[in-house]
């Protein structure tokens, strides 16, 4: 029900997904919004409402992200490309972040490109991130902790981000170790 509600109330043109993880079968729960997208080798015809990609492995009805990344790199999607790079203001949309609330139902918040960039290259300075460093962080990528408050301040510097799938004490030590962050 909250994708379903996600989905609709951003009008989403493309959406990134893996397969499975952790035991959890997206497409099993992407099958109820989007029935083209099946474990089926051939799967019905028709265009998904929006790009479905996956982020590793493969689904039918669906691209991979090397496949969007190349679609994107075609000769005839560079003018599209600068168009839309150029549009892009101070007030333009960056994120639409979603909270269940108290309700139960997603709740959209828009955050300009602007304040986004401002706060994470702010935040980037006040870590002292140079390009050299390697930061780990581990919060959800789809929050805005783990989008603006890690992931774009390492990006925002050059630095190197390092996460994990999921948050493990142990591990997240260990990788921290390896790692050098």
């Amino acid at each position: 029900r909250e994708l379903r509600v996600v989905l609709a109330k951003s009008e989403a043109k493309v959406l990134l997904f893996i397969p499975e993880f952790n035991g959890i079968d997206y497409i099993e729960r992407l099958r109820g919004i989007y029935p083209e997208v099946t474990r089926d080798k051939n799967p019905p015809s028709g265009p998904p409402a929006c790009k479905l990609v996956t982020l590793r492995g493969s689904a039918p009805g669906a691209v991979s992200l090397d496949e969007l990344m190349t679609e994107g790199r075609a000769p005839e999607n560079a003018a599209p490309q600068l168009a839309a790079e150029s549009a892009v203001t101070s007030a333009s949309p960056a994120l639409l972040q979603f909270t269940s609330g108290t309700t139960s139902t997603p709740k959209a918040a828009l955050l300009a490109h602007g304040a986004v960039a401002r706060m994470s290259f702010e935040l980037g300075e006040r870590f002292g991130l140079t390009p050299e460093d390697r930061y780990f962080g581990c919060p959800p990528i789809c929050h805005l902790g783990g989008t603006a408050f890690s992931l774009l301040a390492v990006l925002s510097h050059g630095a190197t981000f390092v996460t994990l799938p999921v948050f493990e004490a142990g591990l997240a030590l260990a990788t921290m170790a390896t790692e050098g962050c």
